[in-house]
């Protein structure tokens, strides 16, 4: 009489986690900013600064890195990481005003566990949130 043998399941790892194992990072698909995704991610597109007039982009606390590039992928501009806010958002400051860049930018987030998220401004102009 053979018994069945029990094995245990095997731990799943997270998305991001298996992405690092493998030695590539994961990217989300873009989303158009002003969706309820960006929102809970507490993305948010200021294109004129009150402190200098230039775009700031703020998100949550575990962004390590923001670009922003055209539609075809090109790199215009990193980020530079500047003070979080009162409510713990990360802050991320530019060199040109929102209206000096093309439509339909794309914002690309890189976080700490590896992953790599896009959002889409079409009129880099307007406020997004």
């Amino acid at each position: 009489m053979h018994l069945p043998v029990f094995e245990p399941p095997t731990p799943r790892r997270s998305a991001a986690a298996r992405a690092r194992r493998r030695g590539r990072l994961r990217a989300s698909v873009t989303r158009m900013a002003g969706t309820a995704a960006s929102g809970r991610d507490r993305f948010t597109w200021k294109p004129t600064s009150d402190r200098d007039g230039k775009v700031v982009v703020f998100h949550r606390p575990d962004v390590i890195r923001v670009e922003l590039r055209d539609s075809d992928g090109r790199i215009l501009e990193q980020g530079r990481a500047a003070d979080a806010t009162e409510a713990g958002l990360r802050r991320f400051r530019f060199t040109r005003r929102g209206d000096d860049y093309p439509p339909d930018l794309i914002v690309q987030v890189r976080l700490r566990n590896g992953s790599v998220d896009r959002v889409r401004i079409p009129d880099p102009s307007q406020y997004y949130q």
